[in-house]
């Protein structure tokens, strides 16, 4: 049971191996729940549910008594309501395209809570019946301010409202982001599988349903992306000057035709050889690279001090080469693989074959996996250099080793620049 739970929160999280960089799901809806709708089933997302959802009928207020008036007339609420992943660029975008119907509405219902009698009597009503807001026993707003922002948000309706995530986490089809709010974090679970997305409020250190939200289905069955679809991304790095380099196997499998990124110029690599159990690939590159990495000629020790360099989320972030910095927690990998070590350091999408070097400028061991972010902190995988230097002998290469005593910051970011690479490729159909 125990080993069934690892394999459960393992996520091979560094290969960047994505069916697309932007993946998008249109039309979303409030999920009804077995609670609040018992005549629909939304496990599926649905055109007459949309519909449904979607429209809604004209209403008019009395100003003087407050009555509403319900005409049998519908008309678009929500011309669209669409949720955007960019891994890329780490981002998330929910975007209501409102209608100009609804857009009057809500100005005239803000009027009318502002500049009626009836109004701001309804107003003052709703404020005597509690003077707070809690969610889960924690106050989070005051009933005087819910109300300001409710008019404020009234009063500036625009055909496009738009809200933004910052993408923390991306496992298995699972995706989630977080948004800073005047108190707390609001956090988005998208399910990328099934079409679906949740948001919650996170405060003072607990967690609670978010208000007035709840969870919504989207249509994904066209999601489709505006880059280029089937690319695979990682990291590679020079073993030496003959243009011999590393990555991991899953970076390279199906590729089409793997290519580097070096100084700015684009390069066809070949694959000369692989590894699937130790998750190992073997490149060849036409050039002299300007430095490549020296094995290791200790053994890694705990608490030693590392450095991971690598491309996390291809080039969405930048171009520039991202490094990251811990120690080496553990001298074994999941179920005591004696073949890896586990580090602390940050590696997420795109670190995958990037090297993880020691404060000499030696690689220690290769980015490989970790586990899942919204389980886990700060556990991390790489495949050891002496099991590389072992598939490297295999395939007639003796690597270096280090001879290096020590050296500064700058000179370790002159070697790691002019050795770690951007590697993609478009994935066989």
């Amino acid at each position: 049971m125990k080993k069934l739970s690892l394999y459960i929160f393992l996520v091979l999280m560094v290969c960047n191996t994505v069916y697309s960089e932007i993946f998008e799901m249109n039309q979303c809806y409030y999920r009804c729940t077995e609670k609040d709708c018992l005549t629909r089933n939304d496990t599926q997302w649905k055109i007459e549910h949309w519909d449904q959802i979607s429209k809604g009928k004209k209403v008019t207020i009395d100003p003087i008594t407050g009555e509403r008036k319900y005409s049998d007339e519908l008309y678009i609420m929500t011309e669209d309501v669409s949720l955007t992943i960019d891994l890329n660029a780490q981002t998330i975008f929910v975007t209501k395209i409102l209608s100009d119907h609804y857009i009057q509405s809500g100005k005239d219902l803000a009027k009318y809570f502002t500049e009626t009698e009836a109004g701001q009597k309804e107003k003052a009503a709703s404020m005597k019946k509690t003077g707070d807001i809690t969610v889960d026993g924690v106050l989070i707003m005051s009933i005087e301010r819910h109300w300001e922002k409710k008019i404020r948000r009234l009063e500036n309706m625009q055909k496009y409202n738009q809200k933004e995530y910052i993408l923390i986490s991306v496992t298995s089809g699972i995706v989630i982001g977080k948004r800073k709010k005047d108190f707390g974090f609001e956090k988005i679970f998208v399910d990328m599988n099934n079409g679906t997305y949740r948001t919650r409020l996170k405060f003072d250190g607990k967690e609670g349903l978010l208000p007035l939200g709840g969870s919504f289905i989207c249509n994904n069955q066209e999601s489709s992306s505006t880059q280029e679809a089937n690319v695979s991304s990682g990291t590679a790095f020079f073993i030496n000057n003959r243009g011999n380099l590393l990555t991991n196997n899953h970076v390279v499998d199906g590729c089409i035709q793997s290519k580097i990124n070096y100084f700015d110029k684009e390069y066809d690599v070949q694959l000369i050889a692989t590894d699937k159990n130790l998750d190992l690939a073997l490149l060849k590159v036409d050039l002299e690279p300007k430095s490549y990495l020296n094995f290791s000629a200790n053994i890694p020790k705990k608490l030693q001090k590392i450095y991971v360099a690598g491309y996390p989320f291809g080039k969405g972030l930048s171009d520039d080469l991202k490094i990251s910095s811990g120690i080496v927690s553990s001298l074994k990998g999941l179920e005591d693989n004696s073949n890896e070590l586990q580090v602390d350091a940050p590696i997420n999408y795109g670190n995958s074959g990037g090297p993880i070097v020691g404060e000499k400028g030696e690689l220690v061991a290769i980015a490989v996996s970790g586990l899942a972010k919204e389980l886990t902190e700060g556990i991390n995988f790489g495949i050891k250099s002496s099991a590389a230097a072992n598939f490297l002998s295999v395939n007639e290469i003796q690597p270096s080793i280090s001879k290096n005593n020590s050296i500064n910051n700058d000179q370790l970011l002159k070697i790691l620049e002019g050795s770690t690479v951007y590697t993609y490729c478009e994935l066989k159909n």
